[in-house]
């Protein structure tokens, strides 16, 4: 009898054991759970504290939605400084001055398989030949969709980036971080990041080489907008999602293949300095509390031609729309501002009226958005419409020449509207980054080809050369550079 008592006592203590360890464990996870919320709270408070800007009236749908609930840091890993202007690396020159680059780009690269068109060739000197006169069933030429004609304008992309980070950044014989870019390669396939590697690696010097770090990026859509790879051409949506698919990137220029750079690429990163508080009218540093409250996180130069006509059937930015081919992304910020969620909202709203698609897209969030958007001149997107009806930027914005051209609408092809785009991207092309590059004898072959193109082409068929002075606008910022070599000389 005692022996069954002492087992019932000891039954009920290890009992009334169980029920306070059980109520114990329940204080804990409860204690955890608010800790989490207090300090999630504490983060997004420290965000938007001082954030006084008005909402913006049209954006009222967008706002019921996100606001007030922001993105949860640990969900997107996401760093939590906030976004005042790019981050520059600081550091002494080097041999190992490709891993401080402090300028980062991204570049898209994605095949279509159904259209892919890609011939090899030993004797003309491109990685390939990218012209091709056949037609598809859909109407466009075959050449928009070779593949081939993505790499080759790649080539030359990193070719212009390549000689003014020598000659109009770096000191010489003294490459500093500061003339360094990181390339971020996304593509779907490895081998075309082999294919523009071996190019570099075996016709540039090194004395061009070191002025690019080259990385490799799987193409990758966020779970549930994989639909969107082929909106327009194959991945021309991606750039929507780089805050994602770059989780350890503060920031990224974003730049279609077909684009020239005549001004340093590193003069544009300094553009993100102008989406902070610290830049007012005057020039005038402002204090810490109003750069933390910026809200811009992209920067595009207009479009100026399709939105205002009426070939176009959605809301777009101000009064002539934004070009995409030429980005800067505040990543932290998208990151901050549910920017992904966003975009997926756009998308589905206005799917059946979307014709540009990434653009388009752009498009509508700036135009619920405008706050969060800062303007670049249109030197810097100069693209051939706009050499119609003569300039359509402002004196002052080509008062220094073009900084950047974007051969779009196939402009860089035999196919494309304006033959002095085609000159001037053929003499890129041509050009070889040997030890034997001069920049004076690069800057009298383009002068020289872009003579030549004008003598053969007609104002009918070239509307820059109806724009008159073209060919200095194009090429003032070089002269600079080799007045300036010159000088030295």
């Amino acid at each position: 009898m005692t022996f069954m008592s002492d087992i019932r006592k000891i039954t009920r203590k290890m009992q009334r054991f169980r029920n306070k360890l059980s109520s114990l464990s329940k204080i804990v996870l409860c204690a955890t759970i608010l800790i989490y919320i207090f300090y999630i709270g504490h983060v997004m408070l420290d965000f938007s504290e001082n954030d006084t800007t008005d909402q913006n009236p049209k954006a009222e749908a967008f706002v019921a939605i996100f606001s007030p609930t922001p993105a949860f840091p640990s969900l997107f890993k996401i760093h939590k400084r906030k976004f005042t202007h790019a981050t520059v690396t600081t550091g002494s020159p080097s041999l190992s001055i490709a891993k401080k680059c402090t300028v980062t780009i991204a570049i898209i690269l994605c095949e279509d398989d159904r259209y892919l068109s890609i011939t090899k060739t030993n004797h003309t000197g491109s990685v390939y030949n990218t012209t091709s006169p056949n037609q598809h069933s859909t109407g466009r030429p075959a050449i928009a969709k070779n593949f081939s004609r993505q790499i080759n304008q790649t080539l030359v992309l990193l070719k212009s980036i390549a000689i003014l980070s020598k000659f109009q950044v770096s000191r010489p014989q003294q490459p500093s971080p500061s003339s360094c870019v990181e390339v971020l390669l996304l593509s779907d396939k490895p081998t075309h990041y082999k294919t523009i590697s071996r190019e570099l690696k075996s016709k540039w010097a090194m004395e061009f080489q070191q002025f690019l770090k080259i990385t490799h990026v799987p193409v990758r859509y966020p779970p549930g907008s994989a639909w969107m790879r082929k909106l327009f051409r194959p991945c021309a949506t991606l750039r929507l999602f780089l805050s994602e698919l770059l989780p350890d990137h503060d920031s990224v220029i974003y730049l279609d293949t077909d684009v020239i750079f005549f001004q340093s690429v590193q003069a544009l990163w300094a553009q993100f300095s102008r989406f902070d508080g610290s830049h007012n009218n005057n020039n005038n540093i402002q204090d810490d509390k109003d750069k933390s409250t910026s809200r811009k996180i992209a920067a595009m130069a207009p479009c100026l031609f399709h939105y205002g006509s009426s070939a176009n059937s959605v809301p777009y930015f101000g009064s002539s729309g934004l070009n995409a081919g030429i980005m800067l992304m505040n990543l932290t910020g998208m990151r901050w501002t549910q920017w992904t969620n966003k975009i997926r909202m756009v998308t589905t709203m206005f799917q059946d009226k979307i014709k540009l698609a990434d653009q388009d897209i752009l498009n509508i969030y700036f135009h619920f958005f405008p706050e969060e958007l800062h303007m670049l001149s249109c030197d810097w997107n100069f693209r051939p419409f706009q050499c119609r009806a003569g300039s359509y930027c402002e004196d002052a914005q080509l008062s220094h020449g073009i900084s950047a051209l974007h051969g779009n609408a196939l402009s860089f092809t035999p196919q494309g509207p304006e033959p002095l785009f085609r000159a001037i991207y053929q003499t890129f092309h041509w050009a070889k980054l040997d030890g034997n590059f001069s920049i004076v004898e690069f800057v009298d072959r383009l002068e020289t080809a872009l003579l030549k193109a004008e003598e053969t082409t007609t104002a009918h068929n070239s509307d820059c050369k109806r724009y008159g002075g073209f060919n200095v606008v194009a090429l003032n910022r070089l002269y600079n550079i080799v007045e300036r070599i010159e000088g030295v000389i």
